[in-house]
């Protein structure tokens, strides 16, 4: 192996902006669907970073274990 010192633990997934309930539902499972599939190549693998402050409920419903809440945290960015 090449890369020896490098090793992958999750998958970390941003959804598109601006977009309805239903697409960001299906990119958040399809998401999972490609996490599932990694985990299931490579043991290390235990990470599914999606989910922001304005949609992490629905991320977590799909099967996120890490969320990103800055904007909840430190407010708006200017």
């Amino acid at each position: 192996n090449e890369f020896k010192n490098i090793s992958i633990k999750g998958l970390m997934v941003i959804a598109e902006g601006r977009i309805g309930k239903e697409k960001l539902k299906l990119q958040f499972s399809q998401a999972k669907s490609v996490f599932e599939k990694i985990k299931s190549m490579n043991k290390d693998v235990e990470y599914l970073s999606m989910g922001m402050s304005n949609d992490y409920e629905l991320a977590l419903a799909h099967g996120s274990n890490m969320i990103r809440l800055g904007t909840s945290i430190f407010g708006e960015r200017k």
